[in-house]
C-alpha cells in the first residue's frame, strides 16, 4: 500500500507529537523544511549527516584546545622535524623565512630618550651583552630568535629558562658585568611527571593557578629522545620545577586554553609527503625504462614452440639474461628476435602542475607564495611578484611583532635591571626616572625590487608629510639618528676638502666619484690614474 501525502504528513504529525514537540504548520515548503529536520537533514550544509560528510569530518570533536593535540603532539612535531631535516622544499621555506625574520645582523635596538648620550650607552651596553645572553656561549640573540621563528616551524614552541652564570671557572679579565643568561629549551621537555598525572592544576607539565596563570613549569632534566636516556623518566626526580617567572614559553596560541601549538607546517605535512612519494615513483619508473636499453621480442612459433617446457608452460629462453652492449657499438639480434626500446611514459605531462599544485597547498599554510616556495619567478611578471609577495611581507612583520612582544621587550627590561646594579651604569649622570625608557626594535628591511621606483615614492611621502625619516629608515632596517649623524659627517667633509683645495664640489662631482668607486668595487679594480 502506497502512502499519499497526506497521510505522510499526519504520520510526521503523530511521531512529533510523540517526541513532544509541536507540530509543524505554516505552508507546505514550510512544513517540509521542518520534517527534513527531524529526518536529520540540516539547514547548513557543513553540519549534514549524508555519507560523504560524516565521512569526511568523522574525526572532528568537541575537545578542548589542550586535549584535541595533546595526543597527536608528538606524532606531528617528530614528522615535521624529520620533513625539514629530509626535504629540500621544507627547509627551504622554513630557512626563508627565519632569514627574513632576523635578517644578517638581526634586530638593533633603539633607545628613545632626550638624553642621547644615556640613549648611546644603554644600547651599545645591551649590543654587547647580546654577544653572551646564551647559557652556553654558542649562540648571539640574532641565532636565538633565528631558532625562535624555526622552532615555530617544525615544533610549534620553544622555551627559556632565565637563569644566572657566577663565572666561577671564568678568568678575571673575561667575565661579563652581567650574570644574567638564558638557557634554550625544546618543548618536548615540557611534559607532566607520571606522579603528578592525578594533579587538575598541572596540564601539559604546567602547574595553574584558578585564573589559568601558570605557576610552575616541569622540565624533564633530559630530553625523553635522548638516546643516552637509558633509564627513561617518569618521577618528579627526573624533572626541574622552575617558577613560572623565571621561564619564557614561545608559541602564538589560536584558541583559549592552549598550553602549547603544533608546528606550523603541520597542515602541510600530507600534500609535501604525497609530493616527495609521487616523485620517487615516477624517479623509479622513469629509471627502469632508462636502464633497459633494449628489449628482445619475438613472435616466431617455432621459438616459441621450443621454449615450451614439460609441463606445457613458456619459459623465455632468455628470461633474466643481461646482455652487455658496448658504447658506440651496434646491437644485432638473433634471428626471430627483433630489438626495441621501451618508451618512457614518465614523467608525464601533468607531473609538473601537480607538483606546483602541492607546493602552493604546503607554502599557503606559512603564507609563503610560490615564487618563494621554489626559488623560481621565472613565470611571474613585475606586478604579479610585488603582489603575491604582500602577504608574506605582513606575515614576516607579524612574526617579528610576535617575537618583539614576548621575547625580546622582556630580555630588555631584565638586561635593564641587572645592568643598574652595575658600575657603569651608576657612573651615569642624567638617568631617567622611569624604570623602563622608551624603547623601538628596528628589524631588519626588505630590498625593493625597483630602487628607483621606491626612491621617487619615499620623495614624494616626504614631501606631502604623509611618512617620517623615522619610519623610513626604519622601513630599512635602520636607525635615522645615525644615518643622520653620518650624513652630517659627510657633508662637513665635503666643505673641508672645498676649503682645502679652493674648489667647489656639486652634487653631480660627489655622484660621479661614488659611481666611480661603486665600479671599481664591484669589477675588484684599482681607481685608474688621473681618477680621483
Amino acid at each position: 500500500m502506497i502512502a499519499t501525502s497526506k497521510e505522510t504528513e499526519a504520520a510526521d504529525a503523530l511521531a512529533t507529537l510523540a517526541e513532544g514537540s509541536p507540530v509543524a504548520t505554516g505552508t507546505r515548503s514550510e512544513r517540509r523544511r521542518t520534517r527534513n529536520a527531524r529526518r536529520g537533514r540540516s539547514y547548513l550544509e557543513s553540519a549534514g549527516k549524508d555519507t560523504h560528510t560524516l565521512n569526511h569530518f568523522k574525526y572532528a570533536n568537541q575537545y578542548d584546545a589542550a586535549s584535541a593535540i595533546r595526543t597527536d603532539i608528538t606524532t606531528t612535531r617528530n614528522r615535521s622535524r624529520y620533513e625539514y631535516y629530509n626535504d629540500s622544499y621544507v627547509r627551504g621555506v622554513c630557512d626563508t623565512i627565519a632569514n627574513d625574520v632576523c635578517g644578517p645582523h638581526g634586530p638593533h635596538l633603539q633607545v628613545l630618550t632626550d638624553d642621547n648620550d644615556y640613549n648611546d650607552f644603554i644600547e651599545a651596553s645591551f649590543g654587547e651583552f647580546c654577544e653572551y645572553l646564551d647559557i652556553t656561549g654558542q649562540m648571539h640573540l640574532v641565532d636565538i630568535i633565528r631558532m625562535i621563528s624555526l622552532a615555530w616551524k617544525h615544533t610549534g614552541a620553544i622555551l627559556f629558562i632565565i637563569t644566572k652564570d657566577d663565572q666561577t671557572n671564568v678568568p678575571q679579565s673575561k667575565r661579563t658585568p652581567i650574570n644574567l643568561r638564558i638557557q634554550a629549551v625544546e618543548a618536548d621537555r615540557l611534559q607532566t611527571p607520571y606522579d603528578k598525572i592525578s594533579d587538575d592544576t598541572i596540564r601539559d607539565g604546567i602547574k595553574y593557578d584558578t585564573n589559568g596563570k601558570p605557576q610552575k613549569y616541569y622540565i624533564a632534566k633530559k630530553h625523553p629522545g635522548d638516546r643516552l636516556n637509558w633509564g627513561g623518566f617518569g618521577s618528579s626526580a627526573d624533572f626541574d620545577e622552575v617558577d613560572a617567572k623565571y621561564v619564557l614559553h614561545l608559541f602564538t596560541p589560536t584558541r583559549p586554553g592552549m598550553t602549547t601549538n603544533l608546528p606550523a607546517i603541520s597542515p602541510g605535512l600530507l600534500p609535501i609527503a604525497a609530493l616527495r612519494d609521487y616523485t620517487t615513483s615516477v624517479q623509479k619508473a622513469a629509471r627502469r625504462v632508462a636502464s633497459a636499453s633494449v628489449v628482445l621480442e619475438t613472435q616466431s612459433t617455432e621459438i616459441i614452440e621450443a621454449s615450451m617446457g614439460d609441463d606445457g608452460s613458456y619459459v623465455p629462453p632468455y628470461e633474466g639474461d643481461e646482455i652487455d652492449i658496448p658504447d658506440d657499438s651496434a646491437f644485432y639480434p638473433e634471428p626471430g628476435y627483433t630489438s626495441k626500446q621501451i618508451r618512457a611514459e614518465q614523467p608525464c605531462s601533468t607531473y609538473q602542475e601537480f607538483k606546483n599544485e602541492q607546493l602552493k597547498h604546503f607554502g599557503r599554510c606559512v603564507q609563503v607564495p610560490f615564487n618563494i616556495a621554489t626559488g623560481d619567478s621565472s613565470g611571474y611578471n613585475y606586478a604579479s611578484g610585488r603582489l603575491d609577495k604582500q602577504n608574506y611581507r605582513r606575515y614576516i612583520a607579524c612574526e617579528q611583532a610576535v617575537i618583539e612582544r614576548q621575547f625580546l621587550i622582556t630580555i630588555f627590561r631584565l638586561f635593564l635591571d641587572e645592568f643598574r646594579l652595575t658600575k657603569a651604569y651608576a657612573r651615569l649622570k642624567n638617568k631617567p626616572e622611569t624604570r623602563y625608557p622608551k624603547t623601538a626594535i628596528i628589524w631588519p628591511g626588505d630590498n625593493h625590487v625597483d630602487p628607483v621606483k621606491e626612491a621617487a615614492a619615499q620623495s614624494l611621502r616626504l614631501q606631502n608629510n604623509s611618512t617620517t625619516l623615522a619610519d623610513e629608515f626604519a622601513a630599512q632596517g635602520q636607525d635615522w639618528k645615525t644615518k643622520l649623524d653620518q650624513k652630517a659627517q659627510e657633508l662637513a667633509y665635503i666643505r673641508k676638502l672645498e676649503q682645502k683645495y679652493e674648489i667647489k664640489m656639486t652634487t653631480a662631482d660627489i655622484v660621479s666619484a661614488t659611481s666611480i668607486l661603486a665600479s671599481n668595487l664591484l669589477n675588484d679594480e684599482a681607481p685608474a690614474n688621473g681618477e680621483k
